[in-house]
């Protein structure tokens, strides 16, 4: 699992965005983010670069990541 820090996230339409730009990847990706943090774990067997390629994507910046 992985958890990362995202900037720009500010309201539900923007968690419900990051999720699906992830879903799209990896549909059995399990997502759990939190708004008020903009912290996102996410467990997927997708590489850390696509999640975060995935994310910027639709606009969002990566602060940080961790393996949790």
């Amino acid at each position: 699992m992985r958890e990362l820090k995202i900037d720009g996230m500010t309201c539900d339409h923007c968690v419900s965005t990051v999720k699906k730009a992830i879903q799209k990847m990896d549909p059995n990706a399990k997502i759990e983010i939190d708004l008020k943090t903009g912290i996102a774990k996410i467990e997927s067997g997708s590489s850390e670069d696509d999640l975060s390629k995935a994310i910027r994507e639709e606009g969002y910046t990566i602060v940080s990541v961790k393996n949790i």
